[in-house]
């Protein structure tokens, strides 16, 4: 679940870097839908528009300063 979104993320990270560093993403499919200084309100966001488990909340930041944060929210919400 949510591979695709994740393989997205990573394949596309030096680019958003560029654009989103340290904002949390909302990643629908291959596609980034919305950029947000909380995760709270990427969160939300996402909530508004999907159901749990169809997006991606993740943090964008560079893998070689701190580690990944993955965000499943599906199983945040359990």
């Amino acid at each position: 679940m949510l591979n695709r979104e994740y393989e997205f993320f990573k394949k596309n990270l030096p680019q958003l870097l560029n654009q989103y560093k340290d904002l949390f993403l909302v990643i629908k499919g291959e596609e980034v839908i919305g950029h947000f200084d909380t995760y709270e309100k990427a969160l939300s966001f996402g909530l508004s528009k999907y159901k749990l488990g169809e997006f991606l909340v993740q943090q964008c930041i560079d893998e070689d300063d701190s580690t990944a944060q993955f965000f499943n929210s599906y199983f945040l919400m359990r």
